[in-house]
């Protein structure tokens, strides 16, 4: 290694040592004395449940039960359902909620044969003076719904016209 370009290699290993130069991101969260991290992504102060009967009847009216329950104080708490996949939302989507403890949304879903998709509640809401939203879905499917294969990479056949498969490597 030239000496031009080991010198610079040198430094800039003793400045990351000190912690010089090192973003937030890198260097970890700033704790309180006596706080614990769990690590993550930070999330918003609610939790949302949701709840429906299983299996799901083709050609059916499903009610998903969302539980909402904020964390804290709030204000402004408003609700959106919607939908994916083959499934129809066959109730009100958009609620704006007059109180802001728990409240439980009840959308019906029309679930046709052989159809699959998600339900998601939109949540968003202001706590503290900072505005929050967050998302939780759930997949459902018919129970004639065909189980959806994985795909298994490149099909590949050996001189004998064997079918080979295909792993993918993996570090350890």
């Amino acid at each position: 290694m030239k000496s031009s370009t080991f010198l610079p290699l040198v430094v800039s290993a003793f400045v990351m040592a000190l912690g010089h130069g090192v973003s937030p991101a890198i260097a970890g969260p700033t704790l309180k004395q006596g706080e614990k991290f769990y690590g993550g992504k930070p999330r918003p102060p609610v939790t949302v449940t949701i709840q429906y009967a299983k299996p799901v009847r083709p050609e059916s009216d499903l009610s998903v039960q969302f539980g909402v329950k904020p964390a804290s104080d709030c204000s402004d708490l408003k609700t959106k359902i919607r939908v994916t996949g083959d499934l129809k939302l066959t109730s009100e989507s958009e609620l704006s909620h007059a109180t802001c403890g728990p409240v439980t949304v009840t959308p019906t879903v029309h679930v046709p044969s052989k159809g699959r998709g998600a339900v998601i509640a939109d949540v968003s809401f202001e706590a503290n003076g900072q505005k929050y939203s967050y998302s939780r879905s759930a997949k459902i499917h018919a129970s004639d719904a065909p189980v959806p294969q994985k795909p298994s990479g490149p099909a590949m056949r050996d001189s004998k016209g064997e079918p080979i498969k295909v792993l993918k490597a993996r570090e350890s």
